[in-house]
């Protein structure tokens, strides 16, 4: 995800030779964004767990998970919200 933000792929190789436009770099924070974690199982709670540190809004979308089994911070939520409210999802399922 912060690769993909700060478009790192960019940055070296064939794109590298436009790097006095630095401003094409900058991309942008996942402090404040929201991601959605499709598939809350053993390696969707360590991904939310990361993404915290980022201060991010997190949802979960499992259909064998019972809100009372979420971590604080994160929201249980169909999966068609959160494909409609998440500015970055990943997939765990």
């Amino acid at each position: 995800m912060l690769a993909l933000l700060r478009h790192v792929a960019c940055s070296y190789g064939p794109c590298a030779r436009r790097w006095l436009d630095r401003d094409l770099f900058k991309g942008s924070e996942l402090h404040g964004k929201t991601v959605g974690i499709v598939g809350y199982g053993r390696l969707g709670r360590i991904v939310a767990r990361y993404l915290k540190a980022f201060d991010m809004y997190i949802l979960a979308s499992d259909p064998h998970i019972e809100t009372r089994a979420l971590e604080p911070g994160v929201t249980l939520v169909p999966l068609a919200q959160l494909l409609r409210e998440a500015d970055l999802v990943n997939p765990y399922m």
